[in-house]
């Protein structure tokens, strides 16, 4: 008995060691990264005379290293004859939400001082984002921990599998605001949490605790830890240490997909394209089912202008899986570029009829209606778009800027608040609300003019949010000016 009690005891200090272990793991690769990002931040700290900006938002904020917007507005702002020196402070993180991004505000308020907030923030909000009330809710000490986002996302994986909704979890892995950790899961062997397969492995001779199956998945959770901390990277624009890891990921484990999808980005942004087609084509060789690297290969043939390509790749993914959002948006966004108008109009109104209420689609239909010159028709369209994403933001996104403008204004603090590209200013208005510490910066004419007279590539590196994506180098800067010129107008 004494004997039995040890060895349950020994497992339990395993088990503790191994999410110790891998909590330490996760954090650490975006604290070394995020600690880098916060270098030129804190020079400021001690600086008399200057007046600080404080940019907050997630990877649309934080990426782009050098040459993000918030780095670029800094360099516009010195430049000009304001007779003010400025300190641009970028504390964006990739893959957070309002309700984290409040959590910080109060601790960022009282070390930075900023004299300006400016907030381009909620493209990641979601029904798991709680709502800041001045305070965590009862469970926000434990989704600070990383491990407990594994555990969550498992166990609502285990709950699709049971009820046979795996068609809609491939749907819903690119839309996710942990899209990356999601996918990871959901490519995670969960078998020996169910009863019926526990059976099976035991009448095989197997046990799931003490054999290999409970190991691999420790290992396979660590090695996808490794990939995540190379995603980390590549979202804060470290494109050097990001190819580094997922190098090693490959020279450790030469069919790790991910990586390979990882190389192709980061080759991508850097605009090698032979070498990024090479990669992202390895990555479907390596898993030609899995429709996040059929995506990917879409999404460079797409920002390469090779349109034929890109409809092959989202075409395979709608075959695979036929309520995936994203694909029916590419797969138009191609045929828009072609010229194709009834071609755009099918697919989308395919989607919808498919049961898709997503206000990206709408928003597409509506542009198409608009480039033939059925105004009345678009406009439509735009206002069940509209309806729709107000519908969405409503219960967390408007209550969560309500909340920032309460903070900064009660500290005296002006306020800017930006709309993502493409997207209309209105929507962000009725969300927040008139104050006399609000100015609203709208991008939505500047980036659809630029992306109708160029080239989608020029302003995005990808289309992760439908209707627009992480800027380019141009696109940053450009950003950047737009908001300049509104501070600057406003202000100076």
């Amino acid at each position: 008995m004494h004997a039995s009690f040890k060895k349950i005891n020994l497992i339990i200090f395993g088990l503790v060691i191994a999410i110790v272990l891998l909590e330490i793991g996760l954090r650490l690769g975006g604290a070394f990264y995020l600690l880098k990002q916060e270098h030129p931040n804190v020079k400021t700290l001690n600086q008399e005379d200057i007046y600080r900006i404080l940019c907050l938002g997630e990877s649309t904020t934080a990426s782009g290293g050098n040459h993000s917007y918030p780095n670029q507005l800094h360099e516009i702002l010195n430049s000009g004859d304001a007779g003010i020196k400025f300190s641009v402070i970028n504390k964006g993180i990739p893959s957070t939400d309002t309700g984290y991004i409040l959590a910080d505000l109060d601790k960022n308020l009282d070390k930075y001082k900023p004299d300006m907030i400016i907030a381009m923030m909620g493209v990641n909000d979601s029904k798991h984002t709680f709502k800041y009330k001045g305070n965590f809710n009862k469970f926000s000490f434990l989704k600070q921990f990383r491990v407990y986002k594994i555990i969550k996302l498992l166990w609502e994986h285990i709950k699709y599998k049971i009820n046979n909704f795996s068609n809609r979890i491939s749907s819903e892995v690119s839309v996710d605001n942990d899209g990356a950790l999601k996918e990871q899961l959901i490519n995670f062997k969960t078998v020996k949490f169910k009863k019926e397969k526990e059976k099976n492995l035991s009448v095989n001779g197997v046990n799931p605790i003490k054999g290999g199956e409970f190991t691999g998945a420790i290992k396979n959770l660590e090695e996808k830890g490794k990939s995540k901390l190379g995603w980390d990277c590549l979202g804060l624009g470290r494109y050097a240490e990001a190819e580094r890891v997922f190098k090693h990921i490959i020279k450790m484990h030469p069919e790790n997909s991910s990586s390979y999808v990882g190389l192709g980005r980061i080759y991508q942004y850097k605009r090698e394209f032979i070498k990024s087609e090479k990669m992202f084509l390895k990555a479907g060789e390596i898993d030609a089912q899995d429709t996040e690297v059929l995506m990917n290969i879409g999404w460079f043939y797409n920002v390469v202008d090779r349109y034929a390509d890109a409809i092959d790749a989202f075409e395979k993914v709608l075959e695979k899986n036929s309520k995936h959002t994203r694909a029916y948006l590419e797969l138009a966004w191609c045929f828009e570029k072609l010229g194709k108008y009834e071609e755009v109009e099918l697919i989308l109104m395919k989607a919808i009829e498919m049961g898709i209420e997503d206000a990206n689609l709408y928003n597409k239909i509506a542009s198409c209606y608009t480039k033939q010159g059925n105004n009345s028709e678009g406009a439509k369209f735009y206002n069940k778009a509209n309806r729709l994403r107000l519908a969405e933001d409503d219960s967390i996104t408007e209550y969560n800027y309500r909340r920032l403008k309460e903070i900064v204004k009660r500290r005296g603090i002006k306020l800017v608040c930006v709309q993502y590209p493409m997207r209309s200013i209105e929507q962000l208005k009725i969300i927040i609300g008139v104050g006399t510490n609000v100015v609203y910066v709208d991008n939505e004419i500047l980036f659809k003019n630029a992306v109708k007279l160029g080239k989608y590539g020029d302003c995005f590196i990808d289309n992760f949010a439908g209707d627009f994506g992480h800027t380019t180098n141009k696109g940053s800067r450009m950003l950047a000016e737009n908001i300049a010129n509104v501070i600057l107008n406003k202000w100076f």
